[in-house]
């Protein structure tokens, strides 16, 4: 569980450098133009008070805002799924604090966010639900449809791009929906240790019970009280412990029952 959860991190964060390959345009290197128009007269402090004011809002790229907010939230997941690893949840949670403060200076479309907070509800009902991976295929819909309506911007160089919306979405479906499978699976399993484990388990009976005597299962030897007699050599299973203390019944009930 801790290996799956910091190889899915580790896959994450090594995907951004292909990410970044679809943000920019390639004929604009980084760069684009826009075009202030102000009325005759007007002063130059307010104009370079205003391009200046452009420039910071431009600096906050929302598709790079994005990106450490999703990786961030993986790398909280995968400390909150298997505690201990302690590197995923310091840099989560340092990602997401960039990505909401960039967020943070732009104008924000509710609608997108809304839609963002109903993909990851899919995400998570995925791995409780079996939908044969119609939620998980909504959730990352949604995760698109909301990355894209999340900045509510008329510049379109200031609106998250579709490509890295989906550049994002399905790999960020398929690491969640992987992680709370693994989660929900390990919370579903049968305890396999310590007493709770003993219940359920199939022995032999040493000697003659009857009704106690002793038995020998999952490789250590135990004083039982079987709820009928017993001969030695008859296979039982356990029901109860009390103690050191099982209570065992023939297999055999059970298979008629």
């Amino acid at each position: 569980m801790l290996g799956s959860a910091a190889l899915a991190f580790a896959i994450s964060v090594a995907m951004i450098p292909t990410l970044g390959l679809d943000l920019i345009p390639s004929l604009a290197q980084g760069r684009f133009e826009m075009t202030v128009k102000e009325p005759p007269g007007t002063a130059l402090i307010d104009t370079d008070k205003l391009v200046a004011e452009l420039q910071a809002k431009n600096a906050n790229d929302p598709n790079i805002a994005l990106i450490l907010l999703v990786l961030g939230a993986l790398g909280i997941y995968a400390e909150f799924s298997s505690p201990g690893l302690i590197f995923p949840g310091v840099a989560g949670a340092i990602l997401v604090l960039l990505g909401l403060s960039a967020l943070s200076m732009l104008p924000i479309n509710w609608l997108g966010a809304a839609l963002l907070i109903l993909a990851f509800t899919f995400f998570v009902l995925e791995a409780k639900f079996t939908s044969h991976g119609i939620l998980a295929a909504g959730g990352a819909v949604a995760m698109i449809l909301g990355s894209v309506m999340l900045i509510d911007s008329p510049v379109p160089e200031m609106r998250i791009h579709l490509s890295t919306a989906v550049s994002l979405a399905i790999p960020f479906a398929a690491i969640t929906v992987f992680l709370l499978s693994l989660v929900v699976r390990a919370r579903a399993g049968k305890v396999v240790t310590g007493s709770e484990g003993m219940i359920g388990q199939l022995g032999v009976a040493i000697g003659d019970l009857t009704p106690q005597g002793r038995i020998f299962v999952r490789g250590e030897y135990w004083n039982a009280t079987a709820t009928a007699p017993l001969k030695a050599g008859e296979r039982v299973r356990v029901t109860a412990i009390d103690h050191l203390n099982l209570t065992v019944e023939p297999v055999e009930n059970q298979l008629r029952g």
